[in-house]
C-alpha cells in the first residue's frame, strides 16, 4: 500500500557540486574509505530529519507526527516521500494497483467584462485634403530667414532683409486657387481680400485665428503661386493652426474590451485495482493531487490609423486613413501542490499539543502556549477510495487506464473468474457510486476478454471520442474454445460446496495469472446447484491454457451506456500478421496509436517485438515495424536486434514512441543470466524504418552522471513510464529482485549515447561537452524507505 511521490523539480537540490557535476536530481555520492571499508557519503538529495528536543522539551518535527528524541520525523519534503494509502484510508485491503493516470478536471469560475473608451481633448479631425494642405502650407512657412532674401520689399511696411529670424515672418506662399478675390498675376496684381478668411485673414485659417498678412507688395511666383507679404514675426504659439504642420502616421486606441475568465483545474490521480494480495480486488483510489488557477485574459482594440501634426504647441489635427480591430492576450496560470508535500490548517486538540515548556525565569510558574490551529499534512484527507464491485461484481482486477472529458474508465485484465471483459466508467470529480458505470463486452462477443491497458482519442475535424483497448490474452479450452464457460474446460461446484465465490487466491502471481480460472455459473446448466458467482472446484482439471490475442477494440464512449447495437468496434491484428497479439500497453503520437509488444506465446521464448501503429482516424493499422530487425551486434552492451522484445508500457515524447523494457529471456546476454531486459527503444513515428528510424540505449552498460559514475547492471525489469521536461522517467519494478531506482533518460542525449553504444565507443561523457545534458540518473528510492520497491507504473502532475 506504500506510494511513492517524488520531486522532480531538482532546483531544490542544486546544493552540492561534486567533480563537477551538479546534484540536481539523483543519489549523487563520493566513496570515502573509513576503516578500510567503503563509506557512501550523501549530498543532501536524501536528507532526513531528526527529532531533536531543546532541554527536554518542544517538538522539531510536526506536531501531527510527535517523536522522540533522535528517531526520524515523519514528515513530508524530502525529494522522495512515502504515502501509506491503506493508513491514509483506513483500510487495509488499497494495495496491488496496476499502473494509474492523471485527469485534469476543469471547471470555469468567473468570467468578466470590461470597457474602456479614450477620448483625446485639443485634438480636431479634418480631411485629409486639409491633412495636405496644412502641410504644404507648413513648409511654406517654417524656413530659413535667407529664403526670403532674394524677394523684392518695400518699406515700411516690412522689416529690413536681414531682420527676420528664423522660421517665422517673412512671406507665404498661397496658390491662386486658394483665393477667389479678383487678381491678375500677370500684371502683378495680388488679390485685396480672401474670400474664405476675411479681409485680413489667411486663407482657410478659421476665424478669429487669422494670421495678419499686408498685401501691399505684390511677387509673383510661378505655377499659380503669389507670395503674400507677412506683416511682422511673431512668437510660434500664435501662429494660425494650418501654418506650421509636421505630419505623423499615429495609431491611437478607441475602444477597447477586455474578458477575463478564470479557471480552477483540480489534478487527480487514479490507481488501477488489481489484486490486493487475497484477491482481485475492485478498489479504485483518487488522490487530490494539484489545483491550478488559470486566468485568461482576452483584449480586443478598435485602433485608429491617422495623420496627425501638432499646431501651436497645444492643439492638434487628425486626417483618419483606416480603423484597425486588433485581438491580444495572456495567460497566468498558478499551481498549488496538493497532495505531495502539502499541509492543511486543522483545529488543535488535546492530542496534538506540543510538550509544556517553562516560559517563566527564576520561578516554578509554567505557562503553556497552545496554539489554536496546527499544520499537519494533507495527503490522508486527499485519498479516497471507491469499491467498483458494489456496482458490478467483475468490476475488478484492471490494467491502467485513462481519462477523457470528466470521466475515467478502467481496463479489464482478469477479475479472477475470467479474462476481463467488463470496462468501468466513472465521474472524475463526482467520486461517488453513482457514477460508475460498467460496459461488458460479452454482451456482444464473449471471445473480447483479457487487456493491457488502453488509450483514448479524439477525432480531428468531427471531434468523436474514441477509448482504445490494448489486446493482452485471454483464454481458450477444447470444448468451449475461446473464453470457454463449459464445465468440462473449466472448473465447476462440487455438489454441497459454499457458493459464495470470494475470488481469494493465495498462489504465486504465474500461476494465478495464467492458469486458474472460474465458471461463472457452476456445474452443469441444469444443476439444482445452479448459482451465480459460485465457488468452483476442479471436475477433472482445468484444461484451459492462455489465448493470447490481437482484438483491439475501440469504444464509442458518447454511446457507453447503449443496450441495443454494440458500442465499439473491432480490429483483429491477427489477420494481417498472426504475431500481432499479446501486446501491454500503448501510447497516442499525433493521429496514431502505437501498441507495445510484449509476449504472444506461451513459454520462455514467448516474448516478441513487433511494434504496431495503428492510424486512429481511420482505425487501420498504418505500419508494423520489427524491432528484432535491427542490425546491431554491441560487443560491449547487451543490445541486439533479437533483445528487442518484452516490453511494458510506452512513452510519447514529442514525434517520439518510447518502449519501456521488463523482460526478454535473453539469458544469453543479458548480466549474470538475467531474464529482465534493460534495453530503452525510441522510434521516431515520423520515420517509422529499421534503419534510420530506432534508437536503443543499453541503461545497464551507460556510464551515469552521477559519482561514481560507472554504470548499474541492476537498470533493468522496469514497467510502464512517463514523460515530464525533457526527461523520460522509468518506473522500477523488478531485476534480479524488487527495486526502487526510479531512472531519469534526459532525452536530448538520447540519440547520442545510442551512436556511442551502438558503435561500442564509451558513453562516459565529460560534464561541459558541447551538446551534452544530464545522461541518465537515478533515485534510489529504496534509499528513503525500504518498501519503495516493485512498481507498476507512474505519471506526473504539475505541482
Amino acid at each position: 500500500s506504500d506510494m511513492a511521490s517524488v520531486d522532480l523539480n531538482t532546483s531544490s537540490y542544486l546544493s552540492v557540486r561534486i567533480h563537477g557535476v551538479d546534484t540536481d536530481f539523483a543519489d549523487f555520492y563520493t566513496i570515502d574509505i573509513v576503516n578500510d571499508l567503503p563509506y557512501s557519503r550523501g549530498t543532501g538529495a536524501y536528507k532526513v530529519s531528526y527529532c531533536v528536543l531543546e532541554d527536554g522539551y518542544g517538538d522539531a518535527c510536526s506536531l501531527a507526527f510527535p517523536c522522540k528524541n533522535g528517531e526520524p520525523c515523519e514528515t513530508v519534503g524530502r525529494q522522495a516521500n512515502k504515502h501509506d494509502l491503506a493508513t491514509y484510508a483506513d483500510n487495509d485491503k488499497l494495495k496491488g494497483f496496476f499502473h494509474g493516470f492523471v485527469q485534469h478536471q476543469k471547471r470555469r469560475f468567473t468570467t468578466e467584462t470590461f470597457y474602456t473608451d479614450y477620448k483625446y481633448y485639443r485634438r480636431y479631425m479634418v480631411s485629409p485634403k486639409e491633412i495636405q494642405e496644412a502641410v504644404r502650407y507648413g513648409e511654406a512657412w517654417y524656413r530659413p530667414a535667407h529664403r526670403f532674401n532674394s524677394y523684392p520689399r518695400r518699406e515700411p511696411s516690412f522689416l529690413g532683409t536681414d531682420s527676420y529670424p528664423d522660421g517665422m515672418g517673412g512671406w507665404a506662399e498661397v496658390p491662386e486657387s486658394e483665393s477667389r478675390a479678383p487678381m491678375d498675376l500677370d500684371n502683378n496684381v495680388g488679390p485685396e481680400y480672401f474670400a474664405d478668411g476675411g479681409s485680413v485673414g489667411t486663407p482657410g485659417s478659421p476665424p478669429g485665428k487669422e494670421w495678419r498678412y499686408n498685401f501691399e507688395i505684390e511677387a509673383p511666383g510661378s505655377g499659380g503661386i503669389f507670395l503674400v507679404p507677412l506683416e511682422a514675426p511673431q512668437p510660434m504659439q500664435d501662429i494660425a493652426p494650418w501654418t506650421v504642420c509636421d505630419a505623423q502616421i499615429r495609431e491611437d486606441p478607441t475602444k477597447k474590451v477586455t474578458n477575463i475568465s478564470r479557471h480552477n483545474s483540480t489534478s487527480y490521480g487514479f490507481l488501477a485495482p488489481f489484486f490486493d494480495g487475497d484477491s482481485y480486488s475492485g478498489s479504485t483510489v483518487r488522490l487530490k493531487l494539484a489545483t491550478t488557477m488559470q486566468e485568461v485574459r482576452v483584449t480586443r482594440t478598435w485602433i485608429n490609423i491617422m495623420t496627425c501634426c501638432v499646431v501651436n504647441i497645444t492643439r492638434e489635427i487628425c486626417a483618419l486613413n483606416r480603423t484597425e480591430v486588433r485581438d491580444s492576450g495572456a495567460v497566468r496560470i498558478t499551481t498549488i501542490d496538493e497532495y505531495a508535500t502539502a499541509s492543511i490548517e486543522v483545529n488543535n486538540t488535546f492530542d496534538l499539543q506540543p510538550t509544556p515548556k517553562p516560559t517563566s525565569n527564576n520561578t516554578a510558574t509554567t505557562a503553556t502556549e497552545v496554539p489554536k490551529t496546527i499544520s499537519i499534512p494533507a495527503a490522508p484527507s486527499r485519498t479516497e477510495a471507491l469499491d467498483l464491485t458494489a456496482t458490478h461484481d467483475r468490476l475488478r482486477g484492471f490494467v491502467g487506464g485513462f481519462a477523457m472529458r470528466d470521466h475515467v474508465y478502467f481496463v479489464p485484465h482478469f477479475d479472477g473468474r475470467n479474462p476481463g471483459h467488463v470496462i468501468a466508467r466513472l465521474e472524475a470529480e463526482d467520486f461517488s457510486q453513482a457514477t460508475v458505470k460498467a460496459l461488458d463486452l460479452w454482451r456482444w462477443d464473449t471471445s473480447l476478454a483479457g487487456y493491457f491497458g488502453g488509450f483514448g482519442y479524439t477525432t480531428h475535424g468531427a471531434g468523436i471520442e474514441y477509448g482504445f483497448l490494448v489486446p493482452h490474452a485471454a483464454l481458450t479450452g477444447p470444448v468451449g474454445k475461446v473464453n470457454s464457460q463449459h464445465p468440462a474446460d473449466t472448473w465447476a461446484p462440487g455438489v454441497g460446496q459454499d457458493w459464495n465465490l470470494d475470488y481469494s487466491d493465495g498462489r504465486d502471481t504465474s500461476t494465478r495469472l495464467g492458469e486458474r480460472h472460474w465458471y461463472e455459473e457452476g456445474g452443469s446448466f441444469h444443476s439444482e446447484y445452479r448459482t451465480e458467482g459460485s465457488q468452483r472446484t476442479a471436475v477433472g482439471g482445468d484444461h484451459t491454457t492462455e489465448y493470447f490475442h490481437g482484438k483491439l477494440v475501440r469504444l464509442h464512449l458518447a454511446d457507453f451506456e447503449s443496450t441495443g447495437d454494440a458500442p465499439f468496434d473491432v480490429l483483429d491484428l491477427t489477420e494481417i500478421d498472426p504475431d500481432l497479439r499479446g501486446f501491454a500497453g500503448g501510447s497516442v503520437v499525433g493521429r496514431y496509436g502505437l501498441l507495445v509488444p510484449y509476449k504472444n506465446r506461451v513459454g520462455d521464448d514467448g516474448f516478441f517485438g513487433k511494434l504496431v501503429k495503428v492510424d486512429l482516424e481511420a482505425f487501420t493499422v498504418e505500419a508494423v515495424l520489427d524491432l528484432t530487425r535491427l542490425e546491431i551486434n554491441s560487443e560491449t552492451t547487451e543490445i541486439s536486434g533479437d533483445a528487442l522484445r518484452g516490453f511494458v508500457g510506452g512513452v510519447s515524447f514529442g514525434k517520439y514512441f518510447c518502449l519501456v523494457p521488463h523482460r526478454n529471456n535473453r539469458r544469453d546476454i543479458n548480466y549474470n543470466k538475467r531474464d529482465h531486459s534493460a534495453l530503452v527503444v525510441r522510434v521516431d513515428v515520423d520515420d517509422f524504418t529499421i534503419s534510420t528510424g530506432v534508437k536503443v540505449v543499453d541503461l545497464s552498460k551507460v556510464v551515469r552522471q552521477q559519482i561514481p559514475s560507472q554504470p548499474d547492471n541492476e537498470l533493468r525489469g522496469f514497467l510502464h513510464g512517463f514523460a515530464a521536461g525533457e526527461y523520460l522517467y522509468l518506473a522500477p519494478h523488478f531485476g534480479r529482485d524488487f527495486h526502487g531506482k526510479l531512472v531519469r533518460i534526459d532525452m536530448r542525449d538520447f540519440g547520442t549515447l545510442a551512436d556511442l553504444q551502438a558503435t561500442d565507443q564509451s558513453t562516459d561523457v565529460p560534464v561541459g561537452t558541447p551538446g551534452a545534458y544530464t545522461g541518465v540518473q537515478y533515485v534510489d528510492l529504496e534509499r528513503s524507505d525500504p518498501n519503495l520497491v516493485g512498481f507498476s507504473g507512474g505519471f506526473s502532475v504539475r505541482s
